[in-house]
């Protein structure tokens, strides 16, 4: 299990897989945005657990691959 940081709160990847299911596309948006920022989050799991949801079809596959996107570029 990998360990991330931030501002004070432990944050595993099952907290993010967490706030992926919980909160769908803004979730991913705001993780997405903010592992660009610089922050150590696991992102390749993310996009991992990501693609299984669009698979499993609880996610859109060209809205989750629109919030991915539009969280990159609002960091950037």
């Amino acid at each position: 299990m990998k360990l991330v940081l931030v501002k004070g709160v432990a944050m595993t990847s099952q907290l993010l897989f967490h706030y992926i299911t919980q909160y769908g596309y803004g979730g991913l948006y705001l993780i997405v945005g903010t592992s660009i920022l610089g922050l150590p989050v696991p992102d390749e799991f993310l996009m991992t657990f990501v693609g299984f949801l669009t698979y499993s079809g609880q996610l859109n596959t060209i809205l989750a691959i629109l919030f991915a996107a539009m969280g990159c570029c609002t960091a950037v």
